[in-house]
């Protein structure tokens, strides 16, 4: 690995050299007449090993620099946006989802840029249904999989005198689990709860729970594949399971305010039970917060009647080089350093992603609390989640995360609402099917 890492900052160094010759251009940046590529990310577990790279990077070369910035989640994606719209974005960052900075032309495509070494070490994952290959382009290269659990403090479980070794399956369960979790702990912590107030919460905390018994929808606005239309009627029984909650007085207070990072927070202080989600929450319990709760993660629960069918995954694109990057070439040799071996195998080693690449199975830990737990396995039926229209459409009315949000945490009748949702977004989805700007065989 560590020859590999010095032959690709060669080929980096090598490269930045050529472009000062022949130009005198620069990435994101000039620091003394040296070409400068910024990176923006979200604040994650990975941020400590992001910056021990840049470090490294910086040190090694004196032909080219990064610059790293890292943001808090709840405010990265609207940020990030209004900086691109300005022109002011950075050359690589991590995004929303691969169609969002696609669409509006964000997004470089790679295939023209990766060295040959990037194409064999990512073999296989550099064409089929995968988000961030749009239009046979490639946007991204892979580096994780994140899986989706329930995670669920044992600690709170035992002192409520229930079984941490026989958690709640259905939804009822998950209600009656945490009526007796806030009530054994006479008001110092609640049985579950969902970052509402974050904007990732329908894809990563909501959406899982209804793909888990169906296997033919997909995120972004739960699109059946197999029946062609949206189908959020089967946001219904989540939506009443979360008023449910807070009608018992066991959803953590303020449901419609708090963030994912609050969320993590209150979860390692002890505060909450439960709540739904990813593999990124092993880093974040073990390491950004260094919890002290015995916590673990489990299959996530599914509506009372359901046959449990699959754990949502997906295959995450490991961050975009900019279409505004004034040097694309150096852009796309730095990206391509940034997610080599070197620095996935330090992610993987730490608990931090459970990566996509064979070739890092060594690198594999065995000894950090709840990384087992979400290693994709048979136990689980972990499958990776097929592509989704969602983000592509164009629609007219409020989106629907929006509604979802209200429906929450309202008594305003779930059924016409969803069926409203559900015939608009199904519209959107025909009439980009109808002008050629969406191709039905890759949602199907």
């Amino acid at each position: 690995m560590k020859t590999m890492h010095k032959r690709k900052v060669g080929m980096v160094s090598m490269l930045a050299a050529t472009a000062l010759v022949a130009a005198g251009c620069s990435g994101g940046g000039d620091d003394g007449g040296v070409p400068v590529i910024t990176i923006w990310v979200q604040s994650s577990s990975e941020t400590a090993v992001d910056e021990r790279w840049v470090e490294d990077f910086n040190e090694e070369n004196d032909d080219v620099q990064v610059e790293y910035r890292s943001m808090p989640s709840d405010r990265f994606a609207n940020d990030l946006m209004l900086a691109m719209r300005t022109e002011e974005g950075p050359d690589i960052f991590h995004g929303p989802s691969p169609a969002e900075v696609v669409n509006p032309g964000f997004a470089l495509p790679l295939e023209q840029y990766l060295s040959d070494d990037t194409r064999a070490e990512f073999d296989g994952y550099l064409d089929g249904s995968f988000d961030y290959i749009i239009q046979d382009s490639i946007y991204a290269l892979p580096y994780k999989f994140n899986g989706t659990r329930l995670l669920i403090n044992r600690d709170l479980f035992e002192e409520a005198g229930l079984d941490p070794d026989s958690p709640p399956q259905t939804f009822s369960e998950v209600r009656q689990t945490a009526a007796t979790i806030t009530e054994s702990s006479g008001g110092s912590a609640y049985g579950f709860a969902v970052p509402l107030a974050w904007n990732g919460v329908y894809q990563n905390h909501i959406e899982p729970l209804a793909m888990a018994v169906n296997p033919n929808l997909t995120r972004v606005g739960l699109f059946d594949r197999e029946r062609q239309e949206f189908a959020m009627e089967e946001f219904e029984p989540i939506l009443q399971l979360y008023r449910d909650l807070q009608a018992d007085g066991s959803m953590f207070p303020s449901v419609g305010t708090l963030n994912r990072d609050s969320l993590r927070s209150e979860f390692a202080n002890g505060q909450v039970g439960m709540y739904v989600g990813s593999s990124l929450e092993v880093g974040v319990m073990n390491d950004a917060l260094d919890t002290d709760i015995d916590w673990d993660a489990v299959q996530v629960p599914i509506p009372d009647g359901m046959e449990y069918q699959r754990s949502s995954g997906t295959v995450v694109a490991g961050g975009f080089v900019s279409s505004q990057t004034e040097d694309p070439e150096l852009a796309v040799r730095v990206y391509e350093e940034w997610l080599s071996a070197d620095r996935t195998c330090e992610l993987t080693e730490e608990g931090h992603i459970i990566p996509v690449l064979e070739s890092l199975n060594e690198c594999v830990p065995s000894d950090i609390q709840g990384y087992e737990q979400f290693v994709p396995s048979e136990e689980y039926l972990d499958t990776p989640d097929p592509i989704a229209p969602g983000n592509a459409l164009r629609i007219s009315g409020t989106p629907y995360e929006e509604i979802i949000a209200e429906l929450s945490v309202t008594d305003t009748d779930l059924a016409p609402a969803l069926e409203e949702l559900s015939t608009r977004y199904t519209e959107a989805y025909q009439e980009g099917v109808d002008s050629g700007e969406l191709d039905p065989g890759n949602y199907s």
